[in-house]
Parts: C-alpha cells; sequence; structure tokens
C-alpha cells in the first residue's frame, strides 16, 4: 500500500507540473464520457416516459385494429384498412364473457377556429360513452361528450386544455361555437390535462361524437380502431382471444386464413417502442464511445512525450535500484490518473447536460447510476489499456542509455 501511495504522489506531481498538457489529455476522455452518459441518460428518460405515457391507455384495455400487423405495432390505427360501423354494432351484440366495455373511434386532423383565432388540432370521436371511462377522461369545466350526443348526431365537442388556452384565453369556452373545417360545434366541456402519450400531446385534441364526425365531416364509414377493457387485468389475454374470435366471426374468417384484423395491448406497444428505443440509444452510445477510443489514443501520445521528456528521470531512478515494476507501475498510475480525472469531469458534464436536455424535453430525470458508473470504470480501463504499451516501454529502458539520453 506504500509504495502505491507512492506511485500516485510521483503521478500527481507530474500530472501537476504540466497543468495545460493534463487538460488537454483528460479533455477527450471527458468528451466521450459526457456523449456516452448524456445519450444514455436521455435515451433512459426517454423509455422512462414511453413506460408511463402508455399507464394512460389502461393496464385492461385491448385495441383491435384493422389490417394483419401480426401482433405488433407498426404505427398509428387507420393509415391502412378501416372498420365500418356495421361491423361494430355486430360486435356489440354479442355476448361476451371476458370483454367488458368497448368503443370505436376515428380521427382526423383540422383546423379550428374561433373568431381570429385558430389551431391545427387533432380530432378524436368515439362511437360510445364507455370510451370516458376507457381512456380515463375526466371534465375539468363542464361535461364531457356522453352517448345522447352520439345517438343524436349533435355537432358537441369536449376540447383538451391547450386547445382551450389558444382559442379562448382567458374566456369561457362553455357554449361557444369553434369551426371545425366548415363545420361549427359547440363546446361543451374542457377536459383535464392527460399530457402527452407515444402519439400525441393528448391536451391538444379535440373530442366530437363519432356520428357528427361521419355525417358532417368524414362523410364516409371509417372507424379506425376499437378500444376494449377486459373484466379484469388478468384476463386480458382471455379477452384479446375473445375478441379475436367474434371478429373472425364477423368478418366470416376461417381457421388457417389470413386476419383482416390484429389485437394487441398497451403492453405490446409498449415492449416493441422500448426495444426500438433500446437499440438506437445504444447505437448511439457506441457511436459516442469511439470518442472515448480516441481520448485513450491522446493519452497513449502523451504517454510516450512524458517518457521521452523525463528518459533521463528514469535513467538516474532506475541507477538507485528502481526495478522495471517500478517504472511500469508509475507511468501506468499515470495513465490511469489522467483517464480517471477525465471521466470524472465526463460524469460531471454528462449529467448536466442529460439533465438539461430531459428537462427541457419534458422527459423528467435522467440520472441513472448505473450509467455513471459504467462510464467512469470504462474511463479507467481506457487508461489501464492505452497506458500499459507506454508504461512497458519505460520500464525496459537501459539505465546507462536513458542517462545519456538528450
Amino acid at each position: 500500500m506504500q509504495y502505491f501511495w507512492g506511485y500516485v504522489k510521483i503521478a500527481l506531481d507530474s500530472l501537476w507540473s504540466n497543468k495545460t498538457r493534463t487538460l488537454l489529455t483528460t479533455l477527450g476522455i471527458i468528451i466521450g464520457v459526457a456523449s456516452i452518459l448524456t445519450l444514455l441518460g436521455v435515451g433512459k428518460a426517454a423509455q422512462d416516459w414511453i413506460e408511463s405515457s402508455f399507464e394512460s391507455f389502461g393496464s385492461d384495455n385491448i385495441y383491435i385494429l384493422p389490417g394483419n400487423r401480426e401482433g405488433s405495432f407498426s404505427g398509428p390505427p387507420g393509415l391502412t384498412d378501416n372498420f365500418t360501423l356495421n361491423e361494430i354494432e355486430q360486435f356489440e351484440r354479442y355476448s361476451k364473457r371476458y370483454i367488458d366495455k368497448a368503443t370505436a373511434g376515428a380521427f382526423g386532423m383540422y383546423n379550428a377556429k374561433y373568431l381570429t383565432k385558430d389551431k391545427f388540432i387533432e380530432l378524436n370521436s368515439y362511437t360510445s360513452g364507455s370510451y370516458i371511462d376507457l381512456m380515463e377522461y375526466k371534465a375539468d369545466i363542464g361535461r364531457m361528450v356522453n352517448q345522447q350526443d352520439m345517438d343524436q348526431y349533435k355537432k358537441v365537442t369536449t376540447i383538451g386544455p391547450k386547445v382551450a388556452d389558444t382559442l379562448f384565453e382567458d374566456e369561457d369556452p362553455i357554449g361557444k361555437d369553434i369551426k371545425v373545417g366548415n363545420v361549427n360545434f359547440q363546446v361543451v366541456g374542457v377536459f383535464e390535462s392527460k399530457g402527452s402519450s407515444s402519439f400525441q400531446d393528448q391536451d391538444d385534441v379535440i373530442i366530437v361524437p363519432y356520428s357528427a364526425f361521419y355525417r358532417y365531416l368524414l362523410k364516409k364509414d371509417k372507424i379506425a380502431y376499437i378500444i376494449a377493457s377486459a373484466k379484469d387485468p388478468e384476463l386480458v389475454e382471455y379477452a384479446k382471444t375473445e375478441a379475436d374470435e367474434i371478429f373472425s366471426k364477423i368478418r366470416r374468417i376461417r381457421e388457417g386464413d389470413d386476419k383482416t384484423f390484429s389485437i394487441s395491448d398497451a403492453g405490446e406497444f409498449l415492449e416493441t417502442i422500448q426495444q426500438v428505443t433500446g437499440i438506437f440509444t445504444i447505437f448511439l452510445a457506441a457511436i459516442a464511445a469511439i470518442s472515448l477510443l480516441v481520448g485513450g489514443i491522446g493519452v497513449m501520445n502523451i504517454m510516450f512525450v512524458s517518457i521521452t521528456e523525463r528518459t533521463k528521470e528514469i535513467g538516474l531512478r532506475k541507477s538507485l535500484g528502481a526495478r522495471n515494476r517500478d517504472i511500469l507501475f508509475q507511468f501506468l498510475t499515470e495513465s490511469i490518473i489522467v483517464t480517471m480525472l477525465g471521466g470524472l469531469g465526463g460524469m460531471a458534464l454528462g449529467v448536466g447536460l442529460s439533465t438539461i436536455l430531459s428537462k427541457l424535453a419534458s422527459l423528467g430525470s435522467s440520472i441513472y447510476i448505473d450509467s455513471i458508473i459504467l462510464a467512469v470504470v470504462f474511463s479507467i480501463i481506457i487508461g489501464l489499456v492505452f497506458g500499459i504499451y507506454p508504461a512497458k516501454k519505460a520500464s525496459k529502458l537501459n539505465p546507462i542509455d536513458a542517462l545519456r539520453y538528450e
């Protein structure tokens, strides 16, 4: 242990006597570690945000989408095939053992206008009042669009808080008309903030009855998805099987035929998206690791310079009894300290950057201890790997030749 602290003291004295060179040497390590930590931190924060956003989809909800997606999520619903209102009515008439509530929906992008203010929004529509429970909507002021509105083809809407802020500012929106496309819809309520999901800002949408959307705007039977809930979260798989059997009967699909619909749950969507974001994060971190390797090469280069400058010192130490391993450990310790300092500096910079970027993107906390430990340990390993060759070369110098070196 005494020898170890002796190596550390000699290394620190050497590094301190060349402060500028030490700083420039550690800079590559700092940038490499900071890049890795920033990308891993933001990537992990994004994954956590995706996971929390999917909680709003309900753990007991299943999603029936048109088109054969082979059980995987391949983008927002309704971009390929569609369901018809007749199919939804048939689905509702079937006796169900595991499925509790169900609603179908369609959506579209429209310009919403009130007096001189306008906003490009997403319009969501549903076929039954069950959507309130399934999607966990709550009215902040006024009321939600209900089943009576659906049955009577009423041109009413419940709007999101961001739509209300943009179009009405401090004005009470209840009872006012907004023009969506060329159709006026009366605002009957503003729902409570739901935040952002993986697909949309859920506060920046409006909700209308599907009956009015179909009759006045869409003007064609185009239902994009069905949301149903299992009677218990533990029965989700049974509910999916039941929905599959019912829709196979509705669409007259025999066993062995290709399905013209897909059934998934929020867990499957989440798993697929997390796999994609995880691979993407690792890929970016691997690219960032290249800068750490470049920093390691810089450390090796500076170590060679340091050995050249201190050749006489090495010769003197050897002539006074220093062994090869003493010289080896001295320069290896110096290399490791340089990269460790760079790792600590990169850790501070990386944590700061990832936190700032995550906050700007509203992703929440992005400080993960495992990433910090990994980056710092990796930087020390870089010092060991790239310092071993120069240190070994220094330890093998002939003391007589070293003392004569000019």
